[in-house]
């Protein structure tokens, strides 16, 4: 179990000695380097997978040669993993980065190329403990039901075509992640990532529903605002904000701190969304505003400073 102290205060109160509070600070120093470097390998991965598609002018080359470099990182880690162990959980994270985007290129992002890479991912999670691998098999499976991200000149889009089926397929995924997080001690860390993963889908569905509605037994014609005929933007609303009560009362009750804080990231941008919405941008909704953001700051640093995580959120494993 991981617990939050303050050393400089324990010492202070002589509740610990100097000799303790220099051996407790280098535990915590070798976790924050350890985080850094989980952060550094992610932003590698995506960054090599992504230019060696770039540098290659060839999807099925670089299909080809991901899967090369997968494979060759799990022969490593099984043959030679207690010397090459950390190279070859990179490897094999370089490669099923690689192939995967690879093949959605190469598919045109067609629903056979994500399941495809959904597979690859979900593979490479196993064999490397990635929790990054782990994470992107589950936004693979959102490409499959049409959720997905894109980038323009200055712009960014965030697209999710049947909200009603995120919400409902991903709020299922993310339960049934959950109990088996709870069960299975091997994949625990992946199991907690990947359920995570479908709770922020989840509430992308919501955010996406909030605005558009949905069209569930029809072509949606047009992507007006309010312009779902099936469930009405206004439902999806109501609906998300109880989601995020209960879901955060529930969380504080059994001390899941991560989605605390999620369920208060989007319960500020559900906030935020509706409040602009309906009120415009004026002096006095920005300083409304900036009043709600600061005490939604304040509250959620305390929280984060009196409560540990569970023993289940610290589960360790690679990237």
């Amino acid at each position: 179990m991981k617990v939050t102290l303050d050393l400089d205060r324990l010492l202070r109160d002589h509740q610990i000695t100097r000799e303790e509070h220099s051996r407790l600070l280098a535990f915590a120093q070798q976790d924050t380097h350890a985080f850094g470097l989980n952060i550094l390998i992610a932003f590698g991965v995506i960054a090599v997978a992504g230019g060696t598609i770039a540098w290659l002018h060839s999807s099925l080359g670089a299909a080809a040669i991901g899967f090369a470099i997968g494979l060759a990182g799990v022969v490593l880690m099984h043959s030679r993993g207690r010397d090459w162990g950390v190279p070859g959980t990179i490897l094999t994270m370089v490669g099923a980065a690689t192939a995967g985007v690879a093949i959605v290129k190469l598919s045109s992002g067609s629903v056979i190329g994500y399941v495809f890479v959904m597979i690859i991912f979900g593979v490479g999670a196993h064999f490397a403990r990635s929790g990054l691998l782990a994470a992107m098999t589950v936004l693979a499976l959102g490409g499959i039901v049409g959720a997905g991200t894109d980038y323009a000149h200055a712009s960014y889009f965030l697209c999710v075509q049947r909200p009603t089926f995120t919400v409902l397929a991903f709020g299922l995924l993310s339960w049934a992640l959950f109990r088996w997080s709870q069960r299975n001690t091997v994949h625990r860390g992946l199991a907690l990532t990947m359920a995570r993963t479908s709770l922020m889908l989840v509430n992308v569905g919501f955010w996406v529903g909030s605005l558009w509605g949905d069209t569930i037994w029809s072509q949606r014609e047009a992507w007006d605002f309010s312009s779902g005929r099936d469930v009405p933007d206004w439902l999806f609303g109501s609906a998300w904000a109880i989601l995020i009560v209960a879901t955060a009362v529930w969380a504080v009750r059994v001390r899941r701190r991560w989605v605390v804080n999620l369920m208060t990231v989007f319960g500020s941008i559900h906030f935020y969304t509706q409040y602009f919405e309906r009120l415009g941008a004026s002096p006095g909704t920005l300083v409304g505003a900036g009043i709600v953001a600061l005490a939604i700051a304040v509250g959620l640093a305390q929280y984060n400073r009196r409560t540990p995580t569970t023993p289940f959120e610290m589960v360790p494993y690679a990237a």
